[in-house]
């Protein structure tokens, strides 16, 4: 099963690269908050539902992407960045109900990845309008909050 997910979350991270070989092509398209990417390779074609969370400098500070799977379920894949307590879970509260916990899966040499495909979260996603991301950066003894919308999310699933 951790392969599945680490193969999954490999996908997410690295199978949109293949948009800048000469025989690929990449379609998007907005949903509110959300975005669909596409990339189409001869006849392979990965798509996922993602918003990328930046700072006032425009940095990127996490990625919330959902595809599916081989077996077509799907999977949320939230990424983060690096120097945080991977002895604390992240949390996700949607519309300020209590929060769900997930256990980090991975970390690479750029970021940390959570992988999940619990009905729970989708579930609170799809009737939601906004959620808070929390995690706990290293030394610290507050958590790192990092909101995001879920206008479009719906629409934008749909299409996978």
């Amino acid at each position: 099963m951790m392969n599945k997910f680490i193969s999954l979350g490999l996908i997410f991270v690295t199978g949109l690269v293949i948009a800048g070989e000469p025989d690929s092509r990449t379609v998007t398209e907005g949903f509110k908050d959300w975005q669909l990417v596409c990339v189409e390779r001869s006849s392979e074609k990965q798509c996922e539902v993602k918003q990328t969370l930046v700072n006032q400098e425009k940095k990127v500070l996490a990625v919330l992407a959902v595809g599916n799977t081989k077996d077509n379920k799907q999977m949320l894949q939230i990424t983060l960045p690096l120097l945080l307590d991977l002895t604390k879970p992240v949390k996700i509260s949607i519309d300020k109900a209590s929060p769900l916990t997930v256990p980090y899966n991975f970390c690479n040499n750029m970021a940390c990845f959570v992988l999940t495909d619990n009905k729970a979260i989708f579930n609170a996603f799809h009737k939601g309008t906004g959620g808070v991301i929390s995690a706990r950066p290293m030394g610290s003894s507050e958590d790192m909050k990092l909101n995001f919308s879920l206008k479009g999310f719906s629409d934008g699933v749909k299409r996978l």
